[in-house]
């Protein structure tokens, strides 16, 4: 990923609007505007699995999981999950989750560790937010931020015939699905 010098120093709801008549994705991090790398097969193909894998189960309730869906921390941050289901309300012209409760991350080998970390913290600081599942793209392998009473725990997964169950949705993802026309190499 770039960072971007803004011509001047720039609100949250200043890069919204900037952002929305730009031809490329940005991210809005501590204040710096950050270019979205272009992502490889893999990736969007476990991005879009995961989506649609969601959008099945959650048919007919009141969450919807949407692709590259921005996110707003209580940072001021805006984030681009490669997955994110809202169960608040929503409209159309929603530029943004309203009410994140899962959100989803394909790991991408041009993100440094420590983006990596700033990206899960970001998304544990919002209030709705119970789960963030971050996949590997590698290979069939999964880890699930799970918030629950006692704060924040993992649960990981591995190979094709596991599944990740997500209690606050109610639903299992089965990594099959997600992996679904994935070739390792």
């Amino acid at each position: 990923m770039t960072t971007l010098t803004a011509p001047r120093a720039m609100t949250a709801e200043e890069f919204l609007a900037w952002e929305i008549a730009q031809e490329e994705k940005h991210e809005f991090v501590d204040g710096r505007i950050v270019a979205m790398a272009g992502a490889t097969r893999a990736h969007q193909m476990i991005a879009l699995n995961t989506a649609l894998a969601l959008r099945a189960r959650l048919r007919g309730g009141p969450c919807m999981a949407l692709h590259e869906q921005k996110i707003l921390t209580p940072r001021g941050n805006w984030r681009y999950a490669d997955v994110a289901v809202d169960c608040g309300p929503q409209a159309m012209t929603d530029l943004a989750a309203t009410e994140p409760r899962l959100v989803v991350e394909v790991e991408s080998p041009s993100t440094s560790m420590i983006e990596e970390l700033e990206r899960l913290e970001d998304y544990q600081s919002v209030p709705s937010v119970s789960l963030v599942l971050v996949v590997a793209q590698s290979r069939a392998r999964a880890r699930l931020y799970l918030r629950d009473g006692a704060g924040w725990r993992q649960l990981d997964a591995a190979g094709l015939g596991e599944a990740i169950e997500l209690p606050s949705l109610g639903i299992t993802l089965p990594m099959a699905e997600i992996y679904e026309g994935v070739e390792f190499g």
